[in-house]
């Protein structure tokens, strides 16, 4: 997940591996993208448990379309782990939403849970 207020969005043109391995699947540039507000939301009940949620305000270079803006965010936001097995009690974090709100600005709603 990024942790600086800008960062560089690559869209990922395959898809042959898991979220724990998508580094090894093609992707290619689409801009800089920055993060304009994080807002940290009370803990949320999930199919899998409790997690912790966030809302991160993301502003899209210009220029790019929606599927891409969407394909970027989720690759930026989502992190799984690498190990074969559950319950290993690393941190997981997936994309709940992903919404426009105004013409380059978005919102990504996002869960960060432990695999316990």
């Amino acid at each position: 997940m990024p942790t600086l207020k800008t960062f560089d969005g690559y869209k990922r043109t395959t898809f042959s591996f898991n979220e724990g391995w998508k580094d090894d699947d093609v992707h290619e540039y689409v801009g800089k993208f920055r993060i304009l507000k994080i807002r940290r939301i009370a803990e949320i009940d999930t199919a899998n448990g409790e997690a912790e949620g966030r809302i991160y305000t993301v502003a899209a270079p210009k220029d790019v379309s929606k599927a891409d803006v969407i394909n970027v965010l989720q690759g930026a936001f989502t992190r799984h782990c690498r190990c074969e097995h559950d319950c290993c009690g690393h941190l997981l974090i997936g994309v709940s939403s992903i919404r426009r709100t105004k013409r380059r600005e978005w919102l990504v709603e996002v869960a960060r849970r432990y695999n316990v």
